[in-house]
């Protein structure tokens, strides 16, 4: 068994994610540029852009986001939709993010000059601007919660975990490992800020082990070959 993990001395999840796969045995193959062909006992662990071509030269089918599900509308407490940057509002102030993986961070419009350097891409875009209190990240591997951990804001405003558990047991449609930001409100209620994919979570307190545990199984979820190409 062999973890491929990105060489980068200046994060600290690459060097999780080798303590915690090299606690399970497997054998650590740094990569820098040069992106492995992947077999059945293999996992990769990288940014992103690695993680984008690693699909691509292995033939993997497309990668999917799950942002924002339908089956946990309820739990957004605000509407969001799908639109074109030349279509975007004049009246401030909203939110955006990129529909595509990560292109860019999701950030707050204020004013024009909050859009310059951003392509015309679809977006998502929410007009109602939630005043969050504190923002917690609650990892889901394989249907559980192996952790619910603080990452911003106020860490004395407990999060609710059974609307965590709803959350959990609503959203069917998921990847075997995701994660949910889900953030306080100045009123006390819990939202849903967004949903991510295992790969692109990173560990704001998971033990070694456990993290890479989570990357496996996010790994195994992406790692599926599509027909027409293999």
């Amino acid at each position: 068994m062999k973890a491929y993990i990105k060489k980068n001395e200046e994060n600290s999840l690459f060097e999780q994610a080798k303590c915690g796969f090299f606690q399970m045995g497997y054998e650590i193959s740094y990569y820098e540029k040069e992106i492995p062909i992947m077999d059945d006992d293999s996992v990769f662990v990288g940014f992103i852009s690695d993680i984008l071509k690693m699909v691509t030269i292995n033939n993997f089918d497309e990668l999917k986001q799950i942002n924002y599900p339908n089956q946990l509308k309820e739990f957004l407490h605000r509407d969001i939709v799908k639109i074109f940057l030349k279509d975007l509002p004049k009246n401030y102030p909203y939110f955006i993010k990129p529909t595509s993986i990560k292109s860019f961070s999701g950030r707050v419009v204020r004013e024009f000059k909050d859009l310059i350097g951003i392509l015309d891409t679809e977006l998502f875009l929410t007009q109602t601007i939630l005043d969050i209190e504190s923002e917690y990240r609650c990892y889901i591997l394989n249907g559980e919660i192996i952790g619910i951990k603080h990452y911003n804001g106020n860490p004395y405003l407990s999060l609710d975990e059974n609307k965590v558990l709803k959350m959990a047991a609503k959203f069917t449609e998921c990847p075997n490992a995701y994660s949910l930001d889900i953030g306080i409100t100045n009123d006390g209620e819990n939202v849903l800020i967004e949903c991510n994919n295992g790969y692109s979570s990173g560990n704001y307190g998971l033990s070694d082990i456990l993290y890479a545990k989570f990357l496996k199984q996010s790994y195994e979820d992406i790692a599926v070959r599509s027909p027409k190409l293999s």
